[in-house]
């Protein structure tokens, strides 16, 4: 079997044939060429010793010894994730590899890759963050709480790289610090939007809590009355549902103001002429609605002119709500009773004043009538006799 030349590689042997570097390599007895000398002696069919001796012929090159060296890496040691999202983090990042050449005055020579040279283990801070680590990659689940933690982990050499031009016999394990930062997960923006035949916001979630505008609201089996917002723009934002959560990014969500009430102009009314007769209403059309006991309940028009409608009947009528609009407001048209004009009384043609004559009319009796005299008491003595 051919042995390595090992004599031109920088090893020394002590007395009992081992090298002194390596504590492997047994001295080998053959030339340069790694080529055994012998005789033209037949050694077949016996059992012979071989004493063997080395000829070196030319001079030999003795090599500096390399010498390995790992340890922690100095740079941010930071993994940033947000709950619920698994993240992976390389360590092999985290540990850096020196080779030096002790000959040469402890120089750093090139470096290579420390991937697949460690062993890791997390010996601290791992609790309630449930990281694991397989190989060289560092895992931080989804479960893992919002919050902040300090990961202590060592690194332990695999087996030495023993080679002939190195006596790396192996570094001593070394631990650093990870700062794991896992962010609340935000909740998901609302997606409300606007019935406007039913006059509410709809689309909020049973279990969750909303503010609109800063402002805690309360929706009901997943929907809010609109009325106070009509003619807006609000912010809706739905809160953090646990620390494992942040509020939402704000929806922000345009309300249309209510449409104006149909005007005048918009119906021909006739009013009653007749005692016992009845008006009319024309223009109620079919994006139009009426009612005819104060809105309570509401009937869609169709164009056609509403006949035989008693005086004393008043009509509320509105533009309908559709799927983009509120109702609006209302217009109210009043059928009144007819009120017959009074009867003017006959007038009587003026009576002439009588003609005098002059000198037909007798001056008045200017005589002053007799003043009374009050009889004398006692008898009465008569002063005559009547024959």
């Amino acid at each position: 079997m051919p042995i390595e030349n090992n004599s031109a590689l920088g090893h020394e042997f002590g007395d009992d044939g081992i090298c002194t570097r390596c504590g492997k390599y047994t001295e080998p007895e053959q030339d340069k060429d790694g080529v055994w000398s012998t005789s033209d002696t037949d050694y077949s069919n016996a059992a012979y010793d071989f004493t063997a001796s080395t000829a070196v012929t030319e001079d030999i090159t003795v090599y500096a010894v390399s010498e390995e060296k790992y340890d922690e890496n100095d740079v941010t040691k930071t993994v940033t994730t947000t709950y619920g999202a698994e993240k992976t983090q390389d360590l092999s990042e985290y540990a850096v590899y020196t080779s030096y050449i002790p000959a040469d005055g402890e120089t750093e020579a090139s470096g290579t890759s420390s991937a697949g040279k460690f062993d890791y283990e997390i010996i601290g801070g791992n609790d309630i963050l449930g990281a694991a680590i397989n190989g060289d990659t560092l895992t931080i689940p989804n479960t893992a709480p919002a919050g902040t933690y300090t990961l202590t982990i060592k690194a332990t050499e695999k087996t030495p790289e023993v080679s002939l031009m190195s006596d790396d016999l192996g570094t001593e394990p070394f631990t650093f610090d990870v700062t794991v930062t896992v962010n609340p997960l935000a909740e998901n923006m609302p997606s409300i939007t606007v019935n406007y035949t039913e006059e509410t916001l709809t689309g909020f979630d049973t279990n969750g809590s909303y503010t609109i505008d800063g402002t805690d609201v309360t929706p009901t089996n997943g929907s809010l009355a609109v009325e106070s917002y009509i003619g807006k723009t609000i912010s809706i934002v739905k809160k953090a549902s646990d620390t494992n959560h942040a509020d939402s990014t704000a929806q922000t969500l345009e309300i249309l103001a209510r449409p104006t009430a149909p005007t005048e102009s918009d119906f021909t009314v006739t009013q009653p002429g007749t005692v016992d007769g009845t008006g009319s209403i024309a223009g109620i059309t079919s994006a139009m609605e009426y009612s005819t006991n104060g809105g309570t309940t509401w009937t869609t028009g169709d164009g056609s002119t509403i006949t035989d409608i008693a005086g004393g009947t008043t009509y509320w009528v509105r533009y309908k709500a559709t799927d983009s609009s509120f109702k609006s407001d209302s217009y109210t048209i009043t059928i009144n009773a007819f009120v017959p004009q009074p009867t003017a009384a006959p007038t009587a043609a003026p009576t002439a004043a009588p003609t005098i004559e002059p000198g037909t009319i007798s001056e008045p009796d200017t005589t002053p009538e007799p003043t009374p005299t009050d009889a004398p008491s006692g008898e009465i003595t008569p002063i005559g006799k009547y024959t």
